[in-house]
This record gives C-alpha cells, structure tokens and sequence, in this order.
C-alpha cells in the first residue's frame, strides 16, 4: 500500500507542469508496483523519476536514519523547489555539517529545510513549519490541509524560542515522539 498517494500525485503535477508547462501524463496509483522480493519488508521506498518522454520508479528498502543533531548552514543561493534527481547543491551543503547528522539550511536568514526533510518546531503547544521551505513536501503539504501544523516565518534567531524540532518526510510521518530538543541545532 503507497502511503498518501494522492500527495504524490499533486506535487509530481505540479512540477510537471511548471518544468514542462504541460499535464502530467504519468498516474502513479498505476505505475507503483513493488517486487516481489520487496513485498514482505516493513518500508520500501519508491522513487519515480520521470521526464516528457516517461517515467522509471526504482525501488528499496528504507530504513529510517537516526538524527540526533543538526548544523545551521547557511547559504543564500540554495534553490531546490522541485524535487530533481540532481541534489549536487544539498550534498554540497550536507557535507559541511561537521560532527552533526543533518543540516538546517538557512536562506536570507530564514529557516528552510535538512538535507532531506520539511522540519517542524513546537512551542510545546503547537507546531509549526518555516513558510520559507526548499521543497514543499508531500507530509508538509498535509499536515498543513489538515491543520496539524501552521506555516509561519521562521528566522533563525527565532529558532531558540521554540522547546522541539521535528524532521518530516514522506517516509518519516508527523508523530510527536520523534520531537527532539532544540538544543541538538547547533548555530
């Protein structure tokens, strides 16, 4: 079962559109078939690549990386609002991070994003995500239509107002006890 399948399909639309000024002729609840040897696994991740002459999805086993800790980095020049095989700029930025086991980008001096997940901040009440994103993500996407989380301008100077952080991806859905503190952001 493709977890929000749905979410996937809109932002692949959506890119489509504004890479190739086209609809997207590529439905992935069609496309998406793990296999076989993959089928008994708890997660496997799905990634379809896709160009105006067709689309291949490669599949893997995923296990979820443990982050501990993250590096500000800043950099005002980072784009990536499209989610491209070519990530040669965010590996560029993710190899700075030291002893640190992810980044958070700063661009213009606003939060954005990890190497690889929309973060979420909690004041100890409610969350909230940077209004300021590299890639609007399909978990961010959601919770945002859901209402469980609100977009807000983050600068990171604000960041230390804030009791937790937490990273989200397709992979790595919204659940509160992941929430790590906001000491493990090093400036």
């Amino acid at each position: 079962m493709v977890r929000h399948i749905s979410w996937h399909q809109k932002r692949m639309d959506d890119a489509y559109y504004q890479y190739f000024n086209n609809k997207n002729p590529h439905d992935l609840s069609h496309a998406i078939e793990v296999p076989s040897p993959l089928l008994g696994l708890a997660s496997v991740k799905a990634r379809a690549s896709y160009n105006k002459s067709g689309m291949h999805i490669t599949y893997e086993p995923y296990h979820e990386k443990s982050i501990n800790n993250l590096k500000m980095i800043f950099d005002d020049t980072i784009s990536y609002p499209i989610k491209f095989e070519d990530r040669s700029a965010l590996n560029l930025l993710f190899n700075q991070r030291e002893n640190y086991d992810d980044i958070l980008i700063i661009r213009h001096g606003m939060v954005t994003d990890s190497s690889y997940c929309n973060v979420l901040f909690s004041d100890g009440k409610s969350w909230f995500t940077s209004d300021t994103p590299l890639l609007n993500g399909t978990c961010r996407a959601r919770l945002l239509a859901k209402g469980t989380v609100q977009e807000v301008p983050i600068h990171f100077e604000m960041i230390k107002k804030y009791t937790s952080f937490m990273l989200i991806n397709a992979m790595m859905d919204f659940n509160p006890h992941r929430a790590q503190s906001i000491q493990k952001i090093a400036h």
